[in-house]
């Protein structure tokens, strides 16, 4: 047992404490706060603790809206105040480009949402047994596979709850327990308000799932495309190969500003379509794209951003690896009317070096990669093509920050960076970053 105080806060939300120059990490401990903590885990030069008794509270602390905040892995600091969250994450991405990036740059206040709540168009939950041999979902307790179940989870919307709190009810009035069922995977359009359903399972059977097919699609009319999808793995990837359409339609249909975008169950969509707008409208104003260029979006998904910027380019370029995706975004297009634009699947690298080679004139490269950032022969191939602008959009600023500091060493030098919280509650940021050709 200690008695600290946390002068600041990791990337990961935890207070920050000093003893005698020993580092301790506490979950639920804010900047400012005095409290009786005991040590859960130590090593040579660090060690994490827990939060036994607040001595002193943080004049920014709120009472989170959801029951099992502190125990859920989701909503790491929805104890945190409005302003703070913002100023956590300004702050994050701030310093990451400071001592990773090793740049002065002035960060853009970050933009946040006016209703920080049921923002979320996507949720995927396990499914298990609570000792009473009951159905049960909810989301991992953080760093375990231990299921804590919700009734109500504040960042999606009300009829996602309903839904999977109906299945459970299916299952449970019955005494019965599925068990192929692993996960169950919703996804809903902000704005139509159609739902998905895909329902995971580690084989083909499935118990009454005609019957649970047909009792959803009665109840829920928002309800349009219910999938089986079948993972045989046992590893933590949530989505196997496998497919069984449920229902005659595969998709659902969303729309993001003028565009209207078709989404099947293993595309990539921005799960915070609100503030999505808001990342690609600050892509358009860093571009600066002319009615003549010629752009590549680097891992498009179904197309979204490519789709979004098309009519301000002469033709636009999407790739993709995921082939799904990639006919997701071709039918996108015609779904849009779109002619200018086309799409490669293939590995984002590969692509850009085969233009490259092609001799295919790039004005203006956008990239969007996943968490891990950008690879050595990736960024290698963009700097090869030499675009006039580079624009980043990330969801990690620690990789961002690696990433920017290679390509200031081959040229690029980062003229603006926009932080946008995508993620409300979450210690997650997203960032778009405009590189231009020293």
């Amino acid at each position: 047992m200690l008695t600290v105080t946390a002068v600041d806060y990791d990337n990961n939300g935890y207070g920050v404490a000093k003893v005698d120059g020993f580092v301790v990490f506490v979950k639920g401990l804010m900047k400012g706060e005095e409290a009786e903590v005991q040590v859960v885990s130590s090593r040579r030069n660090y060690a994490y603790a827990k939060v036994r008794r607040l001595i002193t509270f943080s004049d920014q602390r709120v009472t989170p809206k959801c029951p099992i905040a502190s125990a859920c892995g989701g909503c790491q600091i929805q104890h945190f105040s409005t302003f703070e969250q913002a100023s956590f994450k300004q702050n994050i991405v701030e310093g990451l480009l400071k001592r990773v990036a090793k740049t002065d740059i002035q960060v853009q206040p970050i933009l946040t949402m006016s209703d920080p709540w049921r923002y979320r168009n996507k949720v995927q939950v396990p499914i298990g047994k609570d000792k009473q041999g009951k159905m049960i979902c909810g989301f991992y307790r953080a760093q375990t596979h231990d299921i804590i179940p919700f009734t109500d989870c504040f960042l999606q919307h009300t009829i996602q709850n309903d839904i999977l709190a109906f299945i459970l009810d299916f299952y449970n009035a019955r005494h019965l327990y599925p068990d192929t069922l692993r996960w169950v995977l919703l996804k809903r359009g902000i704005v139509t308000e159609e739902i998905m359903v895909v329902l995971i399972t580690s084989d083909e059977g499935m118990l009454l799932k005609d019957e649970l097919v047909k009792e959803l699609l009665y109840t829920f009319p928002q309800i349009k495309s219910i999938i089986q999808n079948i993972n045989r793995r046992v590893d933590n990837v949530i989505l196997g190969d496998e497919e069984i359409a449920l229902t005659p339609v595969t998709t659902i249909i969303d729309r993001l500003g003028d565009c209207e975008f078709a989404i099947s169950s293993k595309s990539f969509y921005q799960v915070n379509p609100i503030q999505a707008k808001v990342l690609y409208d600050k892509v358009i104003e860093f571009a600066r794209f002319k009615p003549t260029d010629t752009v590549m979006d680097l891992y498009c998904g179904v197309g979204t951003i490519a789709l979004y910027i098309s009519k301000f380019v002469k033709q636009v370029i999407g790739v993709e690896v995921i082939p799904e995706a990639i006919e997701d975004a071709k039918q996108n297009a015609k779904r849009n009317q779109i002619t200018n634009a086309s799409w490669i699947t293939g590995d984002a690298g590969e692509a850009a070096r085969k233009l490259h080679d092609e001799g295919i004139g790039i004005d203006v490269i956008v990239v969007d990669p996943p968490r891990k950032g950008l690879n050595q022969p990736t960024i290698d191939a963009i700097v090869d093509i030499s675009p006039r602008n580079i624009v980043y959009v990330s969801c990690d600023p620690g990789t961002l920050a690696r990433d920017l500091a290679i390509f200031q060493e081959k040229g690029y030098q980062t003229e603006i960076v926009q932080p946008v919280d995508m993620f409300p509650q979450t210690v997650h940021v997203e960032s778009v970053c405009l590189l231009q050709k020293i």
